[in-house]
C-alpha cells in the first residue's frame, strides 16, 4: 500500500463513462422474472420487486450493497386529490416487470389508482441509471405529499469479522437540494466504494429512518409535518401533476456507480454535475476566524446567499484551479448558518456551517461549568463529590436520587462507566494549561470523596488494591443483594472488570501529577509523588484486573479511549526514576501494541461487534510501533478465550508502518469526509446509525488524522483538512453564547451557559439509544461528550501549511503575511501547539507548560527556517518551562537572545528547558533543513 498519498491512490481507477464501453446484459439463471445487468464493473439484479443486488464482479469479497432484508426500489408515494386525505401506496403492491437489451422496468399495474408509478433500471458503462416516473391517471390532478426511497444497505449481524468488515457497509449521505449524494463505505476502508448521485434536476430534501427503515425523499411535505417536533433546515415540498398544472409526469433519476478511490469519488461528484466540496479549517467555525471553501463543480454558480447577510462576510476569491471555485467566509451571529448555492436551472445545494464564541472561551467555559453546575456536594450522600449527566433542556442536574428514567442498569449513565468518568480527567487536562484554584479544588474534592474508597479500591484492600467498580455505580457494585437485582450473573466475582474504565482514572491521575509538579501550591490532597503512584498504579491495575477476573473484557485486544496517556506515563515514571514501573507498563502496552499490528486483521472492534471507538488506540499503536524499536518474543502471553500463545519471531517498524496505513482507511470508513455539513464533515458514524452522530469519537479519532498529517503523511493537504475539521466539529454541541443570543443556541438560558450535548440527532426527531426522544440538534444529556472533550489537548494547535488548493493557510488562527515571514496569531483554544507542514520542511512547537501570548503573532519566515514568539507565563511564578520541537532539521533554541541547550532527544522530539520568571519572554528558533523533508510531531 502507498504510504501518505491523497488517501487510497494506488489502487485500479475505473473510467465511468456515462454511456458505452464494453457493457453487456443478460438474464439471470434460474430467475425468469428478473434481469442481470452486468458489466465489467458492475452487476445488478433487477426482479419486480426492484434492484434486489449490487455488486462489483471485481470485489474479491462478492460484497453486495443491497441488505437481504428488502430491495432497492420500493417508494414510498404518499399523495391526494383535491383536498382530500393523504394516501400512501403499500409497498407490498403488485409489479409488473418487463426487460430487454441493458434495460430491466417496474410499474405498477392497479388501475383505479389515480398515479403511475414506473421504474427502469439501465446500464450505463459501468453504472447504473434509475430512473423514476411519476405520472397520473386520465389527467386527474393529483398532490405528491412524499416521494421517497427506501435504501437498506447490507449491515452485519453477526460478530464475525470477516462478515464485518468484509462484506457490510457504513451508509454516508449528503441530503442538499440538487447536490445531494450517498456512498458506502464497508469498515474496512477497502473499496470499491458505492456512490447513489442525484441526476439534474433531482434532489434530495429529508431523510428518516422508523417505519420500513430507513429513506430519502424528494419530496417529504407530509412525512416532515408527521413528526412531533423539532426543526429542518431545507424545505419540505410537495409538487401538483394533471389537472390544471400543465405537467402530466415527474421523472427523477440518479446514477449508481462503484468507485476504487476517496479521488475518484470527487471525481464522480464533479462528472455527474454535483460539488465536490472541501472547507479549511472545517464547518464549525469560530467567530474569531474564517473558513474558505471550495465548490469543484462544472456548474454554472449564479449565487451564494448568505441566511442571515447582514452578519455574513462572504467574498469570491477566484478560481484558483480549473473548476474550484474558491470563497472566504466568516460569521457573526452564532449558532447554526446556511450558506445556498444557487446554480444552473433554478438549481440549489446547501453548505451548513455553525458559528461558536472563540474556541478558548469555550474550553475554559466548559471546564467552569463542569466544576460549577455538575458536581453534587452532599455529605449525607454516597455519591458527595460525584460529576454526573446535566439535562440542558430542563436545567437540571441529574444523580442516583433524580435519574430521569436511568435507572438500574441504565444508572452508569450518572455515576460511573465513560459517562460518569470522562468530565474529571478533561478538567484536569485543562488546567494543565490553564490553572484555576477551584477547578483543582472540586477534582480534588471528587477525588477524595467520590473517587477513592467508593469507585476505586484503596491500597489497602486485598484482593485487587486500585480496581475499579463499573455498572451502575460503585454503591451497588460493592453490595451483593444490590447487584443481583440489577444482574444474575458473574456475582461471584467482583465487579471491577470493565477495561474502558481504568484509562478515564489513570488519566485523571496523571494530569493531577503534571498539575501538582507544575503548580505545586495549587494542589492539597495529594502531593505530585502521590498523584503518580495513583496513575502507575492504576495503569497496572488495567492491565491485570479486567482479564484475570472475567476475559471477556480483551485487554490486550480492543482499544480503549485515553489508553494513550500510558506513554506520557512510562515517560515520566523513568523521568522520575522509577525504571521497573515503567518497564513493566511498556513491557504490557507492547503486548498490545504487537497484538494490533501483527495478530489481528481487523482489531477495530469494542465492548460492541463493531464500533468506531479503536481509532484514537489503533493509530497510537502504529505510531509508537513506528517511531520505537520493539524485539521478537516467543509465547509473549496466553490466549485465555483463543488457547493460543502469542509470538513475534520478527518485529519491525516497517509492519508498524503499514499498519498505520491500513487503520486509517478504517477509520475514514466511520467518518465523514465528503458530507459538507458542519455536524457530518468530519464526525464519526456507526456503521448501521441512520439518525445520530457526531459523538465523542469525532475529536478522539479526529487526533490521529491530524497527528498523522503532520508527522507522516508524504502528502499532508487532504488529512489537514480531515484531522482539523475533525477537532473542531464537536465545539457545535457545546451550548455556550453571549447575552445577544441567549447565552446557548440549542437551550438558552444564563444557567446553561457551558452545557453540552452528547452526540448529535441528525433526523427531524429521533429515538436516541439513550431511550430518549430527541429533536434534531445536540442531545440535551452529556452523558459521553466530555471524552472528546478530553482530547482537545493532545489535538489543540495552530497549523501553518501551503495547500495546494487553498494556498497558505492557518488552522486554527488568523494569517498575515508580513513580505519575508507570515505573523500567525494562535487561537486554537490551547496556544500550546504549533506546526508548520508543507511537502518538503516541517515541524512542530509544543510547550509543557505556559503557552504563546495571547493576541500575539507568532513569526515565521517563508522558508521556514526560523520562528519566534512571546512565551505567556501562565502561572505568574518563577520556574522551568520544557519547550518540545520536533524537525528533521539542525536547531537552536535562544530565549531573550540567550542560547538554550537541548536537555534531550527521543523519536525526533527534542526537549529545552526554558527559564521563565517574567510575565513574557522572547523565543527564537532557528533551524536548518538538510535535504530530507523535516518531520514534525
Amino acid at each position: 500500500m502507498m504510504r501518505g498519498k491523497t488517501f487510497i491512490r494506488g489502487f485500479l481507477i475505473l473510467s465511468l463513462l456515462a454511456h458505452g464501453g464494453a457493457a453487456t446484459a443478460v438474464y439471470g439463471q434460474g430467475a425468469p422474472t428478473g434481469k442481470v445487468l452486468q458489466s465489467e464493473r458492475m452487476r445488478a439484479l433487477v426482479t419486480a420487486d426492484g434492484l434486489v443486488s449490487v455488486t462489483d464482479p471485481q470485489d474479491r469479497y462478492g460484497a453486495d450493497i443491497v441488505s437481504n432484508r428488502a430491495p432497492w426500489g420500493r417508494i414510498k408515494l404518499v399523495y391526494r386529490t383535491g383536498k382530500g386525505a393523504w394516501n400512501e401506496k403499500p409497498l407490498n403492491r403488485h409489479n409488473v416487470f418487463t426487460g430487454d437489451g441493458s434495460r430491466a422496468r417496474v410499474e405498477t399495474d392497479d388501475a383505479t389508482d389515480p398515479v403511475t408509478l414506473r421504474q427502469s433500471f439501465s446500464l450505463a458503462g459501468d453504472a447504473i441509471d434509475w430512473e423514476i416516473e411519476i405520472g397520473t391517471r386520465d389527467g386527474r390532478e393529483v398532490e405528491i405529499g412524499d416521494l421517497a426511497l427506501y435504501l437498506p444497505w447490507s449491515i452485519a449481524r453477526s460478530e464475525n469479522p470477516d462478515t464485518i468488515f468484509e462484506r457490510s457497509f457504513t451508509k454516508h449521505h449528503f441530503i442538499s437540494g440538487n447536490g445531494s449524494f450517498l456512498y458506502f463505505t464497508r469498515p474496512s476502508g477497502e473499496p470499491p466504494y458505492l456512490m447513489i448521485l442525484a441526476g439534474e434536476g433531482t434532489g434530495l430534501e429529508y431523510f428518516d429512518g422508523g417505519r420500513g427503515g430507513y429513506k430519502v425523499y424528494i419530496h417529504s411535505a407530509v412525512a416532515a409535518a408527521a413528526a412531533e417536533s423539532g426543526t429542518w433546515r431545507q424545505p419540505n415540498t410537495s409538487v401538483t401533476i394533471g389537472g390544471t398544472t400543465g405537467r402530466e409526469t415527474l421523472r427523477y433519476h440518479f446514477r449508481i456507480a462503484w468507485a476504487d478511490s476517496w479521488d475518484m469519488m470527487r471525481q464522480l461528484l464533479y462528472d455527474e454535475g454535483l460539488f465536490d466540496i472541501r472547507v479549511v479549517p472545517g464547518m464549525t467555525v469560530p467567530t474569531d476566524l474564517k473558513a474558505q471553501f471550495s465548490l469543484h463543480t462544472r456548474n454554472v454558480i449564479d449565487s451564494v446567499v448568505a441566511e442571515f447577510p447582514a452578519q455574513t462576510e462572504i467574498s469570491y476569491l477566484g478560481e484558483k484551479m480549473p473548476g474550484h471555485h474558491i470563497y472566504e467566509v466568516s460569521f457573526r451571529k452564532l449558532g447554526e448558518n446556511m450558506l445556498t448555492v444557487n446554480y444552473g436551472r433554478g438549481q440549489k445545494t446547501y453548505l451548513e456551517f455553525f458559528a461558536t464564541e472563540p474556541l478558548e472561551t469555550l474550553v475554559k467555559k466548559r471546564s467552569s461549568f463542569i466544576v460549577n453546575s455538575t458536581q453534587h456536594r452532599d455529605t449525607t450522600k454516597w455519591y458527595n463529590g460525584l460529576f454526573s449527566a446535566y439535562d440542558m433542556k430542563n436545567g437540571i442536574l441529574r444523580g442516583p436520587d433524580n435519574t430521569d428514567g436511568f435507572d438500574g442498569w441504565w444508572g452508569y449513565v450518572l455515576a460511573c462507566d465513560d459517562p460518569g468518568l470522562c468530565k474529571a480527567p478533561y478538567v484536569a487536562a485543562k488546567n494543565v494549561y490553564f490553572p484555576d484554584q477551584k477547578e483543582i479544588d472540586a477534582v480534588e474534592y471528587y477525588l477524595e470523596y467520590f473517587v477513592w474508597n467508593g469507585l476505586q479500591r484503596t491500597d489497602k484492600d486485598d484482593p485487587y488494591p486500585y480496581g475499579i467498580y463499573g455498572v451502575p455505580n460503585w454503591k451497588v457494585a460493592r453490595d451483593p443483594a444490590e447487584r443481583a437485582k440489577i444482574s444474575t450473573t458473574n456475582l461471584d466475582k467482583m465487579k471491577i472488570w470493565r477495561s474502558y474504565d481504568y484509562p478515564h482514572i489513570t488519566m485523571l491521575y496523571y494530569h493531577m501529577y503534571q498539575i501538582a509538579r507544575m503548580y505545586p501550591d495549587k494542589v492539597h490532597y495529594l502531593d505530585a509523588a502521590g498523584y503518580l503512584e495513583r496513575a502507575w498504579q492504576t495503569a497496572r491495575a488495567y492491565f491485570i484486573y479486567p482479564y484475570e477476573i472475567l476475559p471477556w473484557y480483551e485487554t490486550y485486544k480492543w482499544g480503549c479511549y485515553n489508553e494513550l496517556v500510558i506513554e506520557n506515563l512510562i515517560a515520566d515514571l523513568e523521568r522520575e526514576g522509577r525504571k521497573d514501573e515503567a518497564g513493566w507498563l511498556r513491557a504490557e502496552y507492547e503486548k498490545k501494541v504487537k497484538y494490533f499490528v501483527y495478530d489481528d486483521k481487523y482489531p477495530f472492534r469494542s465492548e460492541y461487534a463493531i464500533d468506531r471507538t479503536a481509532f484514537e488506540s489503533s493509530y497510537a499503536f502504529a505510531k509508537y510501533g513506528t517511531l520505537n524499536e520493539m524485539k521478537p518474543d516467543t509465547n509473549l502471553w496466553y490466549d485465555k478465550n483463543d488457547s493460543v500463545w502469542y509470538s513475534h519471531p520478527s518485529v519491525s517498524r516497517a509492519d508498524a508502518r503499514e499498519f498505520m496505513e491500513r487503520q486509517n482507511l478504517a477509520g475514514l470508513a466511520v467518518r465523514g469526509w465528503l458530507e459538507a455539513k458542519y455536524f457530518l464533515l468530519g464526525s464519526d458514524f456507526t456503521y448501521s446509525s441512520d439518525n445520530h452522530c457526531l459523538s465523542y469519537m469525532a475529536r478522539m479519532g479526529g487526533w490521529s488524522i491530524l497527528d498523522y498529517a503532520i508527522r507522516f503523511a508524504d502528502r499532508p493537504y487532504d488529512w489537514l483538512q480531515l484531522g482539523y475539521a475533525s477537532y473542531l466539529a464537536p465545539y457545535a454541541l457545546m451550548n455556550t453564547g453571549t447575552p445577544e443570543s441567549g447565552y446557548g443556541y440549542w437551550f438558552p438560558g444564563k444557567e446553561k451557559d457551558g452545557a453540552m450535548g452528547w452526540a448529535f440527532m441528525e433526523s427531524k426527531r429521533g429515538n436516541a439509544w439513550i431511550r430518549k426522544e430527541i429533536d434534531r440538534g445536540a442531545w440535551f444529556y452529556d452523558g459521553e461528550a466530555d471524552l472528546g472533550n478530553g482530547a482537545i489537548f493532545r489535538t489543540a494547535r495552530t497549523v501553518l501549511t501551503d495547500d495546494p488548493l487553498f494556498g497558505w493557510f492557518a488552522y486554527g488562527g488568523t494569517l498575515k503575511n508580513n513580505g519575508k515571514n507570515f505573523g500567525v496569531v494562535p487561537r486554537d483554544g490551547v496556544r500550546a501547539r504549533f506546526s508548520a507542514v508543507t511537502s518538503g520542511p516541517r515541524f512542530t512547537v509544543e510547550m509543557e507548560r505556559d503557552g504563546f501570548a495571547e493576541g500575539r503573532e507568532i513569526k515565521v519566515d517563508k522558508k521556514l527556517k526560523r520562528v519566534s514568539f512571546t512565551l505567556e507565563n501562565r502561572s505568574g511564578d518563577a520556574h522551568n518551562s520544557v519547550l518540545m520541537l520536533t524537525s528533521g532539521a539542525r536547531v537552536r533554541v535562544k530565549i531573550d537572545g540567550r542560547k538554550v541547550k537541548q536537555s534531550d532527544e527521543k523519536n525526533g522530539t527534542r526537549f529545552f528547558v526554558l527559564p521563565v520568571s517574567d510575565d513574557s519572554h522572547e523565543v527564537m528558533i532557528s533551524l536548518k533543513h538538510n535535504n530530507r523533508k523535516g518531520i514534525a510531531g
